[in-house]
């Protein structure tokens, strides 16, 4: 393999990466469009036919979509930014009754959903460097950025490679096997309804799914206007360039 091919590999799979980033960020601001989803994703119909059943805590059912949005956003900033606060994440009724939301076995089921995440924040940080290295290396030496052709078909490659096996292992094993790999063998990860508020709340795991199609979306918007930035950028480098000699 040339080095050139390895260079548009690794410029091409930092900078998907990047985007990935960018791109959850997004989501994350925007509380993952939970609102919309809530009305529109089956949320509702499931907190309304689940919360009556619930074993531990009685009264979600009697909350507001505003009510559920807020509890929701707690609950994202606690995975992303200060998992502390888990235990103290509460809803209030209509009637203006306030409970507690999470039991233990859910509190500590985040705390480890933090927990990777904290990981993943410096796995994202070494993919920037990685992608500003070599993002420099073409700036100064004007070369012409990865098509975009080559990108997709870089990035399609990675992806394609681990969707296969997904497939060849099956969705579900797979999904499992992931659980069981990432959290403690005594932490407990899969909630039944009756049982969850926190799952009844996202409707777990068609949440995930909606999540991960609009994640998709907005992933290759940010993609395509990426490279237009670039391309543009090299052609006002090369331009600069030329005029200098």
């Amino acid at each position: 393999m040339q080095i050139k091919t390895i260079i548009t590999l690794l410029f091409s799979i930092s900078n998907m990466f990047v985007l990935v980033a960018i791109s959850w960020f997004l989501l994350y601001q925007s509380n993952f469009l939970y609102g919309f989803w809530h009305d529109h994703g089956g949320i509702q119909q499931k907190i309304e036919r689940y919360a009556p059943q619930n074993r531990n805590i009685k009264g979600f059912e009697n909350t507001s979509k505003i009510e559920r949005t807020r509890v929701f956003k707690r609950i994202n900033y606690a995975v992303h930014i200060d998992k502390t606060i888990l235990s103290t994440i509460t809803f209030i009724t209509k009637d203006d009754t306030e409970k507690t939301l999470l039991t233990q076995d859910e509190i500590l089921h985040l705390e480890d959903v933090a927990n990777l995440i904290r990981i993943l924040y410096y796995f994202m940080v070494v993919m920037v460097l990685l992608w500003a290295y070599l993002l420099a290396k073409h700036i100064k030496s004007y070369n012409q950025f990865p098509s975009l052709l080559g990108q997709t078909k870089s990035v399609g490659g990675f992806i394609g490679v681990i969707g296969l096996s997904v497939i060849f292992v099956g969705p579900t094993k797979a999904f499992y096997w992931l659980h069981d790999v990432i959290f403690p063998d005594n932490h407990k990860w899969f909630f039944y309804y009756q049982d969850s508020l926190m799952s009844t709340l996202m409707a777990a795991p068609d949440l995930f799914g909606w999540i991960a199609i609009e994640w998709v979306l907005l992933f290759s918007i940010c993609f395509y206007f990426m490279h237009l930035g670039l391309k543009k950028l090299h052609f006002k480098m090369h331009i600069q360039h030329t005029s200098a000699n």
